[in-house]
Formats: C-alpha cells, structure tokens, sequence
C-alpha cells in the first residue's frame, strides 16, 4: 500500500471519529426558546439520544426554559453559563444512560435546578463539583445511580431509584422515596429527610463503609425481611457513621446472623451509631463484631430518641438480640478483637426481648468493652458478660438508669457479674424495675473515686432485690416499687418515699442499720417489708438513726423465707432507735390478715418498738387461722370458733397455704362452699 494513502485514510478517518466525538455535544444558545425548538440551540440541531446536551459560557446569564415537548438526551453537562440553569414544565426529560457521566456539573461553576418529570435511564452517573448543587423538584425515576463529587444533589420529588453508589458530596432525599436494591455509601453524606422505603435488599441493603448517613425525616422503613444495614465493615479504611436525628424509622431484617446490623464489624477501621432524636427500630443488632481493623472504637451513642432491638432469643446462642464485642457466630473459639462504647446519655435504648451479650468466652479475645449510663435509660430483658480474662468490661453509671423489663421472674438480671467492673459516679446509679417484675441485681456498685458521692436510685413500680457488696458513699433512695436488700451498703443513708417499699425480706433475719433515715415523708405510707420466723418473736429490725425523720411507715410482716402473710400471733421487735422515739401514731400494718390484729408499742427502756399480732375474737365472719389440716370444732383453728347454727359465714381467707382438709365431727349444711378451701371431710356422720 502507498504510505502517503495509508497515512492520508488514518488522517480522514481520525478526523472523521473526532468530528463525531465532537457532535455528540450541543451547546445551548443564549436565548429562552424551548428546548425542543431548533434554534433554541447554536448549530440549530436539537439533541438527540445519541448528544449531550452543554450550557457553557454561550449563555450569558441566568437561564430558565421549557422543554416544549418530552425529549431524551445522552447526558447534560453544566460548565459555566452566567447564571443557574432551570429547565421547567410538565414535559419529561429523559437521559437514556449512554453517557460516561450522565449529569456532568464536574466543572460547573453554576448550579442546576430540574424542576420538571426526569427519567435517569440505565445506570446514570452524577458527578457534582464542590459548591455546586442540583436540585430536581420534579418526579424522577432512575435505574441506578453513582454519586460522584463534593457538591449537593438534591431531590425534593417523588423519587424512585434502583442500585445506589454514594462516593462525596451530599445527597439529600427531600421527598417521598422509594429504593429498590443495594445501596452503599462509599464517601460524603446521604440524607434522608422525607420518607424512605426501601424493598429487594440484600447484603448490602444500606451499607455504610464510609462517611455518614442521616435518617432526618418522616421515616426509612425497610419491607425486604432480609434487609440490614451496617456501619464499618472489612476494610481497614472503612469508617462508617449514622445518625438517626429525626423521624420514626424501622428495619424489618430478621437474620441473626451474618445478616444482623452491624455497627463496626470485620477488620473496619470504626463503625458508628448516633442516636440523637426521633426513633429507629431493628430486630438484631451487633456493635464491635469479629476482629479489629485499627485501634479506634466503634460507638454506639444514644442521646436522646427511641433505640428498640426487638428480637427474641432461643436455644441457638446465635440468636441473642443485642451483642457488643463478640463473634457474629457465637464461636467458642475463635476470638474477638474489637474495642467498644456504648453511652446513653439520653433518651431510651431498650432491648426487651431478648440477651444483651456483652464480650466473649474465648480466652484470646481482646479489646475493651465500654457501657457508660450518663442519662436517659437502657432497658434490658437480659444482661450478661462474658468470661474472657484479657477482655476489659466496666459499666459506669453517671445519672443513667438501667431497667429491667420482662425479666424471668425470682432471677437475676445480670449474668456474669463478676466478670465486669461497676462504678458509681458523681451522677449516681438508676436502677429500675419495669411493673410487673421481680428481680435480683447482684452487682457489687463501687464509687468511682474520680468523680465521688453518687448514690443510687430505685425506679419502676416493680420489685429489685439488690445483692452484691457495695460501696458507693451517695445517699439510697427508693422512689417508687420495691428495694429489697440482700447485699451490703458501705454508707447507708436511705430514703424511702411515700407509697414506695423497702424489704429486708431475703430469707435471713437481720438488722438494717442506715446512717440516715428519711420513711414516708410528705405523703402515703412507704412501706417497710420484714420477715418473721415460723416460731417465736424472731424478725428482721430496722434501727432508727438519732434525726430519722419518718412521718408515714406501713409494716409488712411476712413469713420468713416465703414473702407469704405472717400466719400467728406474736410480740415481734420490729424498731430500735437512738435519739427521740419514733411517733407510734406514723405506724400502720401495711398487710392486714383477716382474723388477727396488729398494734404497735414503744418501751423507752428498750429503745425498741414492737409490733404486737394478736387472734381478732371480733372478726366476723369467723376466720380459719391453720394454715394446714385440722378439725372444725377445734377452737385453736379459728379466731373466733363460729356458731353452730343456720346463717353462719366463715371465711378461708389467705392463710390455708395449700389444699386443706377439714374435718366436720358433727352434720352441717352448706349454702356456698368456701371457694377457698379444696377438701371438706367429715367423720363419723356426712355433711349436707
């Protein structure tokens, strides 16, 4: 071939290629034609599919226009008209997703505003230049999208998108939206703010690798049940954060396993949860999960708003609803490396259905495991620590409150107490009793010497027995339900307000001897629980300190061991004192039997008050006083015996404390059985 030929075709056809290259953008002339009229355009063509479509320096100011018509482009490109572009009407504009970058404000140096219908065809490419913004007020539909670039993309319509890639910059999801597949934040921030749907998810449903992601609105709901998210994972530069600030939202994922949410997870630098207002429920939640990836600490902070982990755990360990440095797969030996923090510095974050797991078994797990309760309330069905020696576990309580709830009844709240270190700071410690429960707390509460004097806090109107030896030097005080104690106090300077109960009820006979003594004071009664023995005058005693102020204080006798009604008569020593005699007029029997009273006395010389149970001969009807079997004309039996006549009532009222049988020696008839008593018998005549 003829060199000077071939070089010459190589030529023609470069120039040929570049011409095309060249004609596949088309520059918008300086006028307000619409967009489908020839000359609204410098070479008089309108773009096409195949053409992108560029506002450049050609316009000279401001520049708002109509499609005239629904048209589809290749792509649009802003580099630097003189003012912002608007392209406005009720016409579609279509961009088919042929271009390298399909909305290219990479260099713009104005901002662009879609107020109109938009179709994002194919997989589209938005890159936006620091400072710059586009906004669509109008519908859009978009098959998939990669956000590229500092500046802001904002949708204020109706959205709906298929798979997302989020690399900078600010996409901000103003209106009604609905995602479909995988999203995943690699860069910049993504906010929510008007309400998100999200359907069809899978691993990475809402994946946060990097940057933030904000839930500032209506609400994101997740429908896909294996849908998650997960803030941090497996790349040493991943640092993923969300904040919820605003709104109610819901994830529906139910996979308790490596399909759980994750907060930090799988050799990720950090991963991050800020709960700051509004409320985000999920199923299964996992915070500082598998191994570390750098020295940094994955966060869970709640402060303020609703956190609700609803799942429920079984058998499979797998299951457990909420779990803090641990393996996601409950290994029994491989270890966990994470560091963690949990703070609730406001608001709730309640887990009530299921084990709140904090650190491993794994002798080689490593890294430190932070709960601090500054404020506001966690809410646990079940806490427990793991074994592991080289892990650090601490829980400090600074104002906050630790409740539980739905708790299984007569156990202890905290499993593997020994394992972890509690300190009381300056704030104090809360601990609550959700209505309805009965629990034990055997934690051994000591002050932190860094901030000193912090007492602690009995809430919720159910029953806590706290056990444990501690030592924090802040005053006790029972706000509302029942404080049992079964543990020591170091300093014991007690409150017990009005209609709330304390109980040294715990199977031992003692004496409680607080420093100071507030009881009942400015209202109802409170109560002062205390058990007796099955013989004798033996009981728990409350000492009354010299300046014990008590104004209101109900007495309940209980039966040693059974917490069941005193069943006997007897002279029980209820009181001592120092200083000035409690007022016996402040005294009341917090839990009356029928068929026996109960009076109080003060003898000076003793310094002791004592409660008095004595048979009521006047109770009517007659009471049955044996708290088991026994013969109807013993007169032991009953409080007053009843009279052997037609009309007569006797009642079995709570003493019987099992099925018990009664023995008739003489005929009766009876109108209407006692409901209460399970056996009637007779000997030698029948009774009718």
């Amino acid at each position: 071939m003829n060199k000077r030929f071939f070089v010459w075709v190589v030529a023609l056809c470069s120039g040929w290629f570049a011409a095309r290259s060249d004609a596949q953008e088309i520059v918008k002339a300086d006028n307000t034609l619409p967009l489908n009229d020839p000359a609204s355009w410098t070479g008089g063509v309108v773009p096409g599919d195949s053409n992108i479509a560029v506002w450049d320096s050609t316009v000279l100011g401001a520049n708002t226009v109509t499609l005239g018509g629904a048209l589809t482009w290749d792509g649009l490109r802003l580099a630097n008209p003189g003012g912002t572009v608007t392209l406005q009407g009720a016409d579609r504009l279509t961009l088919d997703g042929g271009a390298a970058t399909d909305l290219d404000l990479s260099l713009a140096t104005q901002d662009l505003v879609l107020d109109l219908p938009v179709t994002l065809g194919g997989s589209q490419a938005a890159d936006i230049a620091a400072g710059r913004s586009m906004t669509v007020n109008g519908a859009a539909s978009i098959g998939g999208l990669t956000r590229k670039g500092d500046g802001l993309l904002h949708l204020t319509g109706t959205t709906t998108c298929g798979n997302g890639r989020y690399e900078g910059g600010v996409t901000l999801f103003d209106g009604t939206t609905t995602l479909y597949g995988d999203h995943v934040l690699a860069g910049g921030t993504a906010i929510f703010r008007g309400p998100v749907a999200m359907t069809l998810g899978s691993t990475e449903t809402l994946a946060i690798y990097n940057g933030t992601l904000v839930l500032d609105g209506a609400g994101l709901t997740m429908t896909n049940s294996s849908s998650r998210f997960f803030a941090g994972r497996t790349h040493t530069t991943s640092d993923g954060l969300l904040i919820v600030s605003n709104g109610t939202h819901s994830i529906y994922g139910y996979n308790s396993g490596s399909m759980a949410n994750f907060i930090g997870v799988s050799g990720a630098r950090r991963g991050r949860l800020h709960l700051e207002n509004g409320s985000l429920s999920v199923v299964y939640l996992r915070l500082g999960t598998n191994q570390k990836g750098s020295e940094e600490i994955d966060e869970l902070i709640v402060n303020n708003g609703l956190l609700s982990v609803t799942g429920s755990t079984g058998t499979d360990p797998i299951s457990k609803a909420f779990k803090m440095g641990t393996r996601f797969d409950e290994s029994t030996t491989e270890s966990a490396t994470r560091s963690s923090l949990l703070a609730v510095n406001g608001g709730r974050f309640e887990v009530p259905n299921g084990t709140s797991q904090v650190a491993t078994d794994v002798a080689t797990s490593t890294g430190s495991q932070q709960i601090r309760l500054n404020g506001g309330t966690w809410a646990v069905k079940k806490l427990a620590f793991g074994s592991s020696p080289t892990v650090t576990r601490t829980l400090a309580f600074d104002g906050g409150t630790l409740e539980g709830t739905n708790v299984l009844a007569g156990s202890d709240l905290i499993e593997g107490a020994s394992y972890v270190t509690a300190t009381v700071r300056a704030g104090g410690a809360r601990l609550a009793s959700a209505p309805g429960n009965d629990f034990s707390v055997t934690l051994n509460l000591a002050e932190d010497p860094a901030s000193p004097g912090g007492g602690l806090v009995k809430l919720g109107s159910g029953r806590l027995t706290l056990g444990g030896a501690n030592t924090y030097t802040g005053p006790t005080v029972v706000s509302n339900g029942v404080l049992a104690l079964s543990g020591t106090l170091a300093v014991t300077n007690l409150t017990v307000a009005p209609g709330a109960s304390f109980s040294l009820a715990d199977g031992t006979l003692s004496t409680f001897a607080p420093a100071a003594l507030r009881f009942g004071v400015g209202g109802a009664p409170a109560v002062l629980e205390l058990e007796v023995a099955p013989a004798g005058n033996a009981c728990d005693a409350l000492h009354v300190p010299n300046g014990a102020w008590i104004q209101n204080m109900g007495i309940a006798l209980v039966q040693q061991g059974t917490r069941q009604h005193i069943l006997r008569a007897g002279d029980f020593p209820i009181l001592t004192y120092a200083g000035t005699a409690p007022a016996i007029a402040g005294l009341s029997w917090a839990n009356p039997v029928i068929g026996f009273t109960c009076a109080f006395t003060l003898d000076s010389v003793t310094r002791t008050v004592t409660a008095q149970v004595r048979l009521d001969p006047t109770a009517s009807p007659s009471v049955w006083v044996n708290p088991t079997h026994g013969d109807w004309a013993a007169a032991a039996n009953w409080n007053a015996m009843p009279a052997s006549a037609a009309g007569t009532a006797v009642l079995f009222s709570a003493i019987p404390t099992a099925a018990t049988a009664v023995t008739l020696d003489t005929p009766s008839r009876w109108a209407a059985p006692p409901s209460t008593i399970r056996t009637a018998t007779r000997s030698p005549a029948r009774a009718h």
